[in-house]
């Protein structure tokens, strides 16, 4: 239902940064405005301020011809003076190797002077220089202290740090989600999602579907697909939020529209079912078509069904066996099992018992009813392998105790030719896995 909340650290971008260069500066003298084509010599000028509003001039080409070697020197003209925007600036050419050749020692050197100054961006880049270089502790004091300044991109990291344990010991889960709900409430997308997932999942905070839903509304008000489409779900299902089915689509439709896979297939699904909107089989087709096409395993599984039963889509065995795989290869059960009788059966492909008991077997063992009967009856026949009795004796006695009727009378067949010790041995094995994994009715999910 939703991505997952270990979202990877960043600082911000070269261009944001790089940016903020020629931005700055707008208070420094009038001595030289952005009209004069000439500026003054090199060190003529010692106000750090008007240093560095020359350098961003050379450096961006304002007025004067390009020279980003000479923006450099009055650059560190100004940084020598301890002039805190040209220290991150500096820092930042060395870090990116920008105009200079690139040096991460001299980019913390920097960095640290501007953070101890208290500029606020030069604490966020040092504590993520820190991380990369793997000095945790210091990662988070200098981090803290932009998350203290309500850096909301700081406050996020820092949570990070401290849910995922990074500090050693145990994972500190009260500090965690205090950065992480003020960087959601500053507007964090990222924080707003990984809030509301670990309000969905009761994760280090106390499950709370209706704090889920608020969260996943913030971000999805700033376009988050996957909280658009964890939207979606709680709307269609009434967690968290009043059932509402109209709601739900119009979600699914947002994400999809982003490229989420998952609500283009339950978005695609609506349309072919006609819930919720009026049926229309070729859009919803569109739908699934594009969900498979971004790797939806569901989606590829019902792309696979409708090119093998051939009534919406015409009958394309090769198509339905190129989308069966590629779900199947994606763990999803269903596909295993519909791809193993292909290959049992020859169906747009060379018949290959094989092949079709390898697929079968994966199915089986991801709890998959069918397949384990199949494969009980693969193992009893020796199709694909050596008959192996004892074995097929298990599967298909999971497969009758999960409701499989026609597994029953093979079940008995096979138990009667096995010793006592093999049927003692079958019948333990039997409530091992009946006690790990109990049964349950439920149809294999499709979201």
């Amino acid at each position: 239902m939703s991505r997952s909340n270990n979202r990877a650290f960043f600082s911000r971008t070269a261009l944001a940064a790089t940016l903020s260069l020629y931005l700055t500066g707008i208070a420094a003298l009038a001595e030289t405005d952005a009209t004069t084509t000439k500026l003054p010599e090199l060190g003529s000028i010692t106000n750090p301020a008007e240093q560095f509003r020359i350098a961003e001039r050379y450096i961006k080409g304002a007025g004067v011809e390009s020279n980003p070697e000479l923006g450099m020197e009055w650059l560190r003209l100004a940084a020598a003076q301890q002039y805190p925007k040209a220290l991150y600036e500096l820092a930042f050419h060395y870090e990116h190797g920008i105009d200079i050749k690139q040096d991460v020692n001299k980019a913390i050197s920097f960095y640290k002077q501007a953070a101890t100054l208290g500029y606020m961006d030069a604490q966020f880049n040092l504590g993520f220089l820190y991380i990369k270089t793997g000095d945790v502790k210091s990662a988070r004091d200098w981090l803290e202290r932009a998350a203290l300044q309500n850096d909301r991109d700081a406050q996020y990291n820092l949570s990070l740090i401290y849910a995922d344990n990074m500090l050693g010991g145990e994972a500190d889960k009260t500090k965690a989600i205090e950065w992480l709900t003020k960087a959601a409430e500053n507007g964090h997308r990222d924080a707003q999602f990984n809030l509301g997932t670990r309000y969905l999942q009761g994760d280090i905070v106390e499950k709370n579907m209706e704090k889920a839903a608020y969260w996943f509304t913030a971000a999805a008000n700033q376009n988050d697909a996957a909280a658009q489409f964890n939207l979606g779900l709680m709307y269609e299902e009434g967690d968290g939020v009043e059932k509402n089915l109209e709601r739900a689509i119009e979600w699914y439709r947002k994400a999809a529209e982003h490229n989420e896979a998952g609500a283009q297939y339950n978005l695609g699904i609506k349309y072919i079912l006609g819930e919720g909107v009026e049926q229309n089989t070729d859009k919803g087709i569109e739908w699934v078509s594009r969900a498979a096409e971004n790797k939806n395993p569901a989606a590829q599984y019902m792309m696979a069904y409708l090119f093998n039963q051939g009534s919406d889509l015409p009958h394309d065995p090769t198509q339905a066996l190129y989308w069966y795989r590629a779900s199947a290869e994606q763990g999803y059960p269903e596909a295993q099992y519909n791809l193993a009788m292909m290959f049992a059966k020859g169906e747009g492909v060379m018949q290959d018992y094989k092949e079709s008991l390898f697929w079968v077997r994966k199915a089986a063992q991801a709890n998959h009813i069918n397949a384990q009967y199949s494969l009980g009856t693969f193992l009893a026949k020796g199709l694909g392998t050596p008959k192996n009795l004892p074995e097929a004796a298990f599967w298909l006695s999971l497969a009758a105790a999960k409701g499989e009727t026609h597994a029953v009378e093979n079940r008995d067949v096979v138990m009667e030719m096995l010793s006592t010790a093999e049927r003692d041995d079958v019948k333990k094995r039997l409530e091992i896995e009946l006690a790990d994994n109990p049964i349950n009715n439920k149809k294999i999910p499709t979201r």
